[in-house]
């Protein structure tokens, strides 16, 4: 079944915050071409608030395993893209900075759906992920028995 517990964590938050993304991107660049500043912020805001919520909970069910935190590259893609938007959302409080989420948008929503399509259709037939990393030491031998 398509929305069984494993997938329908993350994907149906994620797939609502990149909607919510996308339609943001559209607004911001429809209001700076057209120079409505003021009514495209408070509507920016409203798309904005509930699409960053929703990227957090899609980005901690991707994360939160039983066995520990799961770094993997999509993951750690999609909550730098989260921590991008953010900042820039609260520095355009004080700084006409807007224009940058334009391009931050649709790249918060292409992190969030790149990961939904992963955990939804499987994993790549060409490559095999990895799923521990090991650390090895950079202590000499000799110190290591000590």
């Amino acid at each position: 079944m398509l929305l069984d517990s494993a997938i329908a964590g993350p994907v149906i938050p994620g797939l609502i915050a990149a909607a919510l993304y996308l339609a943001g991107a559209l607004l911001n660049g429809w209001a700076l071409a057209h120079n409505a500043g003021k009514t495209s912020l408070r509507l920016l805001s409203a798309l904005a608030a509930p699409a960053m919520t929703l990227h957090g909970f899609a980005v901690y069910a991707q994360i939160a395993a039983p066995e520990g935190i799961s770094l993997g590259l999509l993951s750690v893609a999609s909550l730098t893209a989260l921590v991008m938007v953010v900042l820039v959302m609260l520095m355009s409080i004080l700084q006409p900075v807007r224009s940058l989420l334009v391009v931050l948008f649709p790249i918060s929503a292409a992190a969030l759906d790149a990961k939904v399509k992963l955990r939804q259709y499987g994993q790549c037939r060409h490559f095999r992920p990895l799923h521990s990393v090991q650390i090895r030491s950079v202590v000499s031998p000799s110190r290591q028995s000590r």
